[in-house]
């Protein structure tokens, strides 16, 4: 049967779960490209049978390519209203359930180069103190070789550092010589107390069931998995949610990106958790007591827990979801103000397209997709300005798009732009009243606005 780059493209999304959208589909021909050149393959079928071979070849390859098509970028506390959320709810939280036993264990699933599980680390670390006799794992997996290579060394550039205080470098990493031959620039190594509590393993999420096949993640107390389901089919979604329900002990809370599995259809893996909304972000907890099948009709029942304690108290509970405020009514001198104020901000003006079709030509309708596909991946690689040019181009044509205006707020967020960040969610709450995750943001945006005041 003869081979195409669709049928690499379906073995691919297959073993990971990755979808490919345009710009993703364009990177992955190059990496193929390169990797069938590397082995002096002509034709895809030859490649598809190195992939499909079970031995050492197959199996180098398969590592080979996915640390060549999985380009991670993170750095040490990256959100900081959620691990705001981290440190002031969700942990003092299980910290006071495990308090007789004196174990904690944490995942962070997609921890690329380890940021993210060392920051877990500090937080933990900082709250727990010189209290005798706790037991803290804090497991870090990623299915990118040579990101884990990363995270083990536990070294890292000054940009890497770029959102942690100085309060935290000094009490949690030291400076170290970069070596000869290495980039300019400070190098700082996580003091070796943090890199105690943190095992960092090479584990794909669709590889089977788990935690039958991987013991480390078996009774988990938390499960950061951010920024990775964006890049994943639905059904692929839903096995991993799977998983996770069945690693997490009872009470237990998994913590995603922002909006990642808003918009999903989730069937009985997402039903078994209790969605939890905070100013901060979404949390998922798994119910102490298990919450019964769903019913013949379809809907499922509300999940049973018990009570937060009391590191959650009465004046800061969540709310639950379902959750939609009603928008005030807008009086009819701001809707008409509104109506005439130009949609894009003092620091964005409207423009000539930054990106044009194979043509040459402005962007049209159709190009669309394309365009916002194209943007949150450069958003995702830190490549701003790339970003914002889709987005003005998706703008040139369509002005009124609201998820353009909110991947621009949460470029802003990103940057530290709360002011800018505040203005885009805005516009998405006037073009769109009930966009959940733009008033998730805009009530963090308000939070740290409120802060830089004090």
């Amino acid at each position: 049967m003869a081979c195409g780059m669709a049928e690499l493209q379906q073995l691919i999304s297959e073993r990971t779960g990755w979808r490919f959208d345009q710009s993703r589909r364009d990177n992955l021909l190059q990496v193929l490209q390169a990797r069938m050149e590397a082995h002096g393959i002509a034709d895809h079928e030859a490649y598809h049978r190195l992939l499909l071979d079970k031995g050492p070849a197959g199996t180098e390859e398969w590592r080979r390519l996915i640390d060549a098509v999985t380009v991670g970028e993170t750095f040490f506390f990256r959100d900081r209203g959620q691990f705001a959320l981290l440190r002031e709810r969700i942990l003092p939280t299980l910290l006071a359930e495990r308090r007789d036993k004196k174990a904690l264990r944490l995942w962070s699933a997609g921890c690329s180069t380890g940021e993210e599980a060392y920051s877990l680390a500090i937080l933990v670390d900082e709250l727990v103190g010189a209290a005798p006799g706790w037991t803290i794992d804090v497991i870090g997996t990623d299915i990118n070789e040579a990101s884990l290579h990363i995270a083990r060394a536990g070294r890292y550039s000054e940009w890497s550092l770029r959102a942690t205080s100085p309060e935290r470098r000094q009490e949690h990493f030291r400076r170290v010589d970069p070596g000869r031959g290495r980039r300019a620039g400070p190098v700082w190594e996580v003091d070796p107390a943090i890199r105690s509590l943190v095992q960092f393993y090479r584990l794909n999420l669709l590889d089977g069931p788990l935690p039958d096949r991987f013991a480390p993640v078996a009774s988990t107390d938390l499960i950061l998995c951010r920024n990775v389901f964006i890049y994943f089919r639905p059904e692929a979604i839903r096995q991993v949610l799977t998983d996770f329900f069945r690693c997490l002990n009872p009470g237990g809370f998994l913590l995603t990106g922002h909006g990642e599995l808003l918009g999903l259809e989730p069937g009985q893996a997402l039903f078994s958790f209790e969605h939890l909304l905070f100013p901060e972000g979404h949390i998922w907890q798994k119910p102490v007591i298990p919450p019964p099948a769903p019913s013949s009709r379809g809907i499922p029942p509300a999940a049973v827990t018990q009570p937060l304690p009391g590191a959650l108290s009465p004046e800061r509970q969540p709310d639950r979801i379902p959750f939609q405020p009603p928008m005030p009514a807008m009086p009819k001198r701001a809707q008409s103000a509104l109506g005439q104020a130009p949609l894009l901000p003092r620091d964005l003006p409207p423009q000539k397209p930054a990106i044009a079709n194979v043509a040459g030509e402005a962007p049209k309708l159709s190009d669309l997709d394309r365009l916002r596909d194209k943007a949150r991946d450069f958003a995702n690689r830190r490549e701003y300005d790339r970003a914002e040019a889709c987005c003005r181009a998706v703008i040139a044509v369509n002005p009124l798009d609201s998820e353009v205006y909110y991947l621009l707020g949460l470029i802003r967020l990103e940057q530290g732009d709360w002011s800018g960040a505040h203005a885009f969610f805005q516009k998405v709450l006037f073009l769109a009243p009930d966009h959940g995750p733009a008033r998730i943001e805009m009530a963090h945006v308000r939070l740290l606005l409120k802060e830089n005041d004090q």
